[in-house]
């Protein structure tokens, strides 16, 4: 019999020793499942996680090296070719790097945000 919303909350409503005595608040004892009863969370899930993190901050340092070298080299022919082929403007260098790195650790979140979501329960019909 259970007295609350969780499995923990479990009683002993048994009458003890005394059969014709009811059972009173004190006279009640919780189980004890141990450890061996308790759930082991979604290991695959936090393995899932921490692979894919691990997995991309080894790739990101070549992502933005990748990443900056063709941003630089689209940014330098468009500079050449263009109309005004002014000195390059360093604000625009800068905000480029800025938002490469906001985009790739965006793109982190949304990955862990994903594999995440398997890893809360489902809400189920009582």
């Amino acid at each position: 019999m259970t007295n609350g919303p969780w499995p923990e909350d479990e009683v002993d409503t048994g009458t003890g020793n005394v059969p014709d005595r009811a059972v009173g608040r004190n006279d009640l004892d919780r189980f004890d499942d141990g450890p061996d009863a308790t759930p082991a969370g979604s290991r695959g899930v936090s393995l899932a996680i921490a692979g894919v993190s691990v997995s991309f901050h080894v790739v990101l340092a070549w992502l933005l090296v990748a990443g900056i070298y063709v941003f630089l080299t689209i940014y330098a022919l468009v500079k050449a070719f263009g109309s005004a082929p002014d000195a390059p403007n360093a604000t625009v260098v800068v905000l480029g790097i800025v938002g490469l790195v906001t985009g790739l650790l965006v793109l982190f979140a949304v990955a862990v945000g994903l594999l995440g979501r398997a890893a809360s329960p489902k809400k189920r019909r009582h």
